[in-house]
């Protein structure tokens, strides 16, 4: 969670192997891509 605030995307941990993520219902494709990308590279600098 903290490499994704890092890229700016808020997550909560609630397990070990578990995040949390919450988009406002009010989100951008563009914020959503945002999103995805940070994911990707977070779990693909750890695997």
């Amino acid at each position: 969670s903290e490499a994704l605030a890092a890229r700016g995307v808020l997550c909560k941990e609630t397990q070990d192997t578990t995040l949390r993520v919450a988009p406002p219902l009010v989100i951008t494709r563009d914020e959503i891509d945002l999103g995805v990308t940070a994911l990707a590279e977070v779990l693909g600098a750890t695997g």
